[in-house]
């Protein structure tokens, strides 16, 4: 006979693996993190929150309940909620497009700041 774990997390609870390891759950719900949550809560199949997490992170919400039954997952159950919310909040992926708009420019200007003009080529070859 299997005994199955089944680790239904609190806002205290610390994710113990992937990039959020170490981060306790109100942590991540304070950071606005809520799409990660909803992922660990939709792909991993012995994880689950309290219903006042759940209803943080809008699995539980006045449109509609989408509970899956844990143990279990279901990744398009995951993938149907985020095109749901995305079209609920029309500003969601404009948000999200101007937030990946600002790390390009962010690694552009990285790039720029990390090759010397030319004038300061010019000054170092003068033994300035």
């Amino acid at each position: 006979m299997d005994v199955v774990r089944l680790r239904t997390l609190t806002e205290k609870s610390t994710i113990w693996f992937g990039k959020w390891e170490g981060y306790s759950v109100g942590q991540m719900l304070g950071l606005n993190h809520n799409a990660a949550l909803r992922w660990i809560y939709y792909n991993c199949d012995r994880v689950s929150f309290t219903d006042d997490i759940l209803t943080q992170i809008r699995i539980i919400h006045r449109e509609g309940d989408r509970k899956i039954n844990k143990p279990g997952k279901d990744p398009i159950k995951g993938g149907e909620l985020q095109e749901f919310l995305s079209n609920y909040n029309p500003l969601f992926k404009h948000i999200a497009k101007v937030k990946q708009n600002k790390r390009v420019r962010g690694r552009l200007g990285e790039l720029k700041r990390s090759a010397p003009s030319k004038s300061q080529m010019a000054s170092k070859n003068h033994g300035h």
